[in-house]
């Protein structure tokens, strides 16, 4: 009886063994995509898979995919750390809605979803939307970093979507003809940082939009740094929530309803930046709410270069304010605070100043 419980021990470990080796084979550091592949593939180069999901099967996690040449790859749903890249080649990803019982819906480009700790980055991608889905749906409740690079994403919901704790960078990139271009909206605790680097959100509804809740502790911290917010109907930058800390740096936002915005005591600071061609260059909304204006331009928008109103707080310096119908205004009707220094060129508005001004000596 010992001899064959031992025997069955070794034919246990021998198979278990078997089976480790095998996954390991599956699983590789590296795969590879072509638009001649094949999923039943091992998505090594010599023999590449078809899609995305096909070769995120048989990638290790802390692994990446690479695309060699011209194609459409199929929507990916992602549950560990991986990147997909692609290097001077088209590497699409085209959603389609699906009706059924006159109920439409689509499934998002790319979903990010884990209860750990997940790394994600995507270079080289072009994602195109159905309208009511999302480009790419980072949900990482656990925490985790999502790096968006050299993409361009058009036709969603949102294009770039993060609600969870997280460490979130969108570099090189153009956000085009979405609902919002791209959305944080923080409401479960925790912080959220987003760096937004040479990026391009054109024709959206909301370029940039960033919400924290009232309550859990719920923080955005946001870095924007050399790009353009441009024909965004409303908004070109919104920061929204009192716990929303964003800061603008060498950007530009023109052709909106509102080109910078905050409200419902977010924190916003625009430094060396563009506010031209808008209705309003700089609005600032609602108690506890505070925006600086560094260094900028407010140029020929349509009612106000910056408009300051129900009990906010902004303060300019160092700027020039010209061509707009008002140039700076504190709401007369329902103010706020606007603070103005002496290094400011307000001139050829049609009416400079509007509302109540206070000097910087005076604060």
């Amino acid at each position: 009886m010992l001899n064959l419980s031992r025997a069955a021990l070794r034919l246990a470990l021998v198979f278990a063994a078997t089976v480790l080796c095998a996954a390991a084979a599956q699983a590789l550091p590296q795969t590879f995509v072509s638009a001649s592949g094949n999923d039943a593939n091992t998505c090594e180069r010599a023999a590449p898979c078809r899609t995305f999901a096909g070769a995120l099967a048989k990638t290790d996690a802390n692994g990446e995919i690479i695309v060699l040449d011209a194609g459409e790859y199929g929507r990916l749903s992602i549950t560990k750390s991986v990147k997909v890249t692609a290097v001077g080649v088209y590497a699409a990803v085209r959603t389609v809605a699906v009706v059924t019982g006159g109920n439409k819906t689509a499934e998002n480009a790319v979903s990010i979803y884990s209860t750990q700790d997940i790394k994600v980055a995507l270079r080289g991608l072009t994602l195109i939307g159905a309208g009511i889905n999302f480009g790419v749906a980072f949900g990482a409740q656990g925490g985790g970093t999502l790096s968006v690079e050299d993409c361009t994403i058009s036709g969603f919901k949102a294009g770039i979507s993060a609600s969870f704790k997280s460490q979130v960078q969108v570099k090189d990139t153009v956000v085009r003809n979405n609902e919002i271009g791209i959305s944080v909206n923080v409401t479960g605790g925790g912080v959220l940082t987003l760096a937004v680097d040479h990026c391009r959100l054109e024709n959206n509804f909301n370029g940039l939009s960033v919400q924290t809740g009232p309550n859990y502790g719920s923080a955005a911290k946001v870095v924007v740094r050399d790009s353009l917010a441009a024909a965004n109907v409303p908004y070109g930058f919104s920061a929204v929530g009192p716990g929303t800390q964003m800061t603008v740096e060498g950007s530009a936002a023109s052709g909106s309803t509102y080109g910078f915005t905050a409200s419902k005591g977010a924190k916003l600071t625009v430094k060396n930046s563009v506010a031209a061609n808008n209705q309003f260059g700089l609005y600032v909304t609602d108690a506890g709410t505070k925006a600086t204006a560094e260094g900028c331009a407010l140029n020929d928008n349509s009612n106000s270069g910056l408009l300051v109103r129900v009990g906010a707080a902004a303060s300019v310096s160092d700027s020039a304010v010209t061509g707009n119908a008002v140039g700076l205004r504190n709401e007369p009707s329902n103010p706020g605070t606007l603070k103005t220094f002496g290094n400011n060129r307000v001139d050829g508005n049609t009416t400079s100043v509007s509302g109540a001004l206070t000097p910087a000596s005076q604060l």
